[in-house]
Formats: C-alpha cells, structure tokens, sequence
C-alpha cells in the first residue's frame, strides 16, 4: 500500500550571539538554480522560518518516493538581508576582499551532538598573527582576540590582556545551575567552567542535571564561524555566484564520518538531519562622548567592563572590548555634574551596530563604537 506524505529531510539552522536564542532573518539561504531543478525532481519542498531553512521531501513508508543517491549536492547560496551584518558579525577584516564563506556537512563537523556545518575553530599558533575578533582554541577552550597580536608580537592565549575565555566571559551574568529550580528550553546555566543549555524543561520535581544529554546541551566548546571557514570563491567551483552572497551551503547526500550527516539512514529512511551554523558576535570599543562636557564618569555596576577617561577630556572609552547585543546591556551607568547636581542615570544608552569606526592604525585594527551623549 503506498502511502505518500512529506517528511523531513534535513534542516539548517543559523545562530548568532548578537540575537542570543531570538530569530533573525539577516541572512537568506537560497537554492542555486541546478539545486533547484535537483529540488524539483526528487519531489523536494522547502520552507524558510526566520533563521531555520527545512526541506522536506515527499516519502512513502518513510523513504523518499524519488531515490537520492549518496552523490548528490544540494548547494545553496547564503545571501546578506542586513547592510549592518558583518558589523555586529566577528567576521574576517584582513584579506577579505574575494573571498567567500563555504559551509558543508562533508566537513564531518560534530559538537557537543550537534552537527554542523563549518570547520572546527583553528587551534591557537604563536606563528599566525590575529586581528581583533579572531577566534581560535586552546586545549578544549575557545578565545576571542581582543587586542591584535602578531608573530613579533606574541601574547599568548593566556594573556588576558589580549584574549578573552569566552564561555567564562559570558557566563559572568549567568547563574549557576540548581537542582532546586525549574528550568524552560533555551535557559542558559553555568556549572564551574562550563555553559549549558536546557534543551527540554525540567524542574525541582522532575530533576535533570546537566550531565543528562536529552536535557542540557553543553556550548562550552563553541563551533563558531571562523577563517577556517575562509575561502577563495573560484577555488569552490561550480554554478556562478549572485551579487551579495556571503556564502556557499553544500549538503552533500551520504556525506560525513558517520551516518549522523547523511540525508538518509542506512535503511533508507529519512533522515531528519539537524545541520547549524553559528556565529560570533563582534566585539568593539565604547566610547562614550559627552557633548556638554557634564560627565564625570561612566562605570558599569556588573564591574565586568571599566572605562578610562584622561585629565580634561569629555570621551569615555572601555578599557576592553564590549560585545554588541540585540539585547540592550542595562549596567552601564553615568554619573554628571548638572546645574551643581550630581546626577546618576543608569541603563545607559548601548552602542549601536549600524556605526562602527575603525582606528587609523592599520596593525591593531581596533574598532570603536562612538556613543554621544547630551550632556
């Protein structure tokens, strides 16, 4: 008896730390044109959700009603809807021009169990130089460069002056994890120097500790994009690429280590194959700037980022970078002389992602977001 329905056959799901776990819709991810006949021919349909792209494909007992071979690619092209995107995106600077991203899951990428389609982040070297916002791994931890350091001018991932843990970054507005609390999907927990996500609810009566796989997923080794997935366009090959595309998505049927990538199980049934990408929030500068020349200090009350200020000026300027967030960072506040007054406000106005301004000193590339305030 046949019995013919849709099912599906993989997803492909874009995360960003600028949204946190909120949906956005920045990038589109679009069939090439030969994908697209390919789509087509095996009776494929797909449906974009803000940063979720599904393909289902039309089945009969559970296996598709057009045999895939294990050969065939789907590619994609990944295409940028926001002008804004690689400023609040920890993107490559240097050596950008002419390249593209590309994505695959014959990578064989598997994290924490979750497959994804980019690169493992690079181990650190003492040999490569590092601009601001580079990630890269040392033992099982990652870091984000937050001062430039070259070959002649080495600062280990040690040297917090250079680099930022930042799992332990970002867990400082975290609480820890308790058996004693109720906990929904997407909650986010630390437990010494790991992060965790709840991947189902739970709660004092119905316990499950993070080391149970089916309700916490750990990120602490976060499968950030990185230059590993940094490539020369004409070197990838294949169908001619659109205007303002960021990157290149190849699902490759019956690719991968293990049959975890592949569309397929070994009996032939769909798959539902669960595919991410995940990208980094940039880092910038704060500069606070009073237009009156009122303010007499910029504190954040979390005590997590400090600001300098020299004798006489009217700019404020984090002492380290300050990662950009969708959501507003609430912390930070000034304090003003006005009318003779000490005047305290706090929730202070964040820095916006549409303006960030590059220092002129081409070796560190630092990147300030100039923030004015009328006082």
């Amino acid at each position: 008896m046949i019995a013919i329905r849709y099912q599906i056959l993989f997803t492909i799901t874009l995360q960003h730390d600028y949204y946190a776990r909120s949906p956005f819709n920045d990038l589109a991810i679009v069939p090439s044109p030969l994908t697209s006949e390919l789509l087509r021919g095996h009776k494929i349909i797909y449906r974009k959700n803000e940063n979720v792209f599904t393909a289902m494909i039309q089945t009969n007992a559970g296996k598709p009603f057009i045999t895939i071979s294990d050969s065939i690619v789907f590619r994609f092209f990944v295409i940028i809807n926001n002008d804004s995107f690689s400023n609040f995106s920890a993107l490559k600077m240097v050596g950008a021009a002419g390249g593209i991203y590309y994505f695959s899951n014959k990578i064989g990428h598997k994290k924490n169990n979750r497959l994804y389609l980019t690169a493992p982040v690079p181990l650190y070297k003492s040999t490569e130089s590092y601009e601001i916002g580079a990630v890269a791994k040392k033992a099982t931890r990652i870091f984000e460069c937050i001062k430039a350091n070259s070959a002649d001018n080495k600062h280990d991932t040690t040297d917090v002056g250079f680099w930022r843990d930042i799992v332990i970054h970002q867990s400082n507005y975290l609480t820890a994890y308790s058996d004693t609390k109720a906990y929904n999907t997407g909650d986010l927990v630390k437990e010494a120097t790991k992060v965790y996500e709840a991947l189902k609810p739970s709660n004092s009566a119905d316990r499950h500790n993070t080391t149970q796989g089916a309700f916490w997923h750990e990120i602490t080794d976060i499968a950030y994009v990185s230059n590993a997935d940094f490539s020369n366009a004409a070197a990838i090959g294949g169908e001619a690429i659109p205007q303002k595309t960021f990157g290149i998505i190849d699902i490759v049927s019956g690719a991968g280590e293990t049959a975890d990538f592949a569309l397929l199980k070994p009996n032939g049934e769909t798959n539902a194959t669960a595919f991410f990408v995940r990208f980094k929030n940039r880092s910038t500068l704060w500069k606070y700037i009073s237009l009156k020349k009122a303010i007499t200090a910029i504190n954040d009350i979390s005590t997590l980022y400090s600001f300098s200020n020299a004798v006489l000026s009217h700019e404020f300027v984090s002492t380290t970078p300050i990662p950009l967030t969708k959501a507003a960072l609430s912390t930070i506040e000034m304090t003003a002389n006005i009318n003779a007054r000490t005047v305290i406000t706090t929730g202070l106005q964040n820095a916006s992602a549409a303006q960030i301004i590059p220092t002129n000193n081409t070796t560190d590339f630092n990147l300030f977001s100039e923030i004015y305030l009328n006082y």
